[in-house]
């Protein structure tokens, strides 16, 4: 809770919307990446980057980031 607040004191609405647009990218691109390694059988790989992705959706959660 009080990371949140602070992130938000600490830097202005166009920085806001820039991580946004970032972690959007970045999770849209593990997602993709987790369809590849899937097609392509390696499941080890599509495992770790699905780790990844919970990872970056706990850090939209924890900001309340939609």
């Amino acid at each position: 809770m009080e990371q949140r607040y602070i992130v938000k004191n600490l830097v202005n609405q166009p920085q806001i919307e820039e991580f946004t647009q970032k972690l959007r990218l970045i999770e849209s691109r593990l997602f993709w990446g987790i369809v590849y390694c899937m097609k392509t059988g390696n499941q080890k790989r599509a495992h770790m980057l699905a780790r990844e992705i919970l990872y970056v959706r706990n850090i939209k959660v924890s900001l309340k980031i939609k």
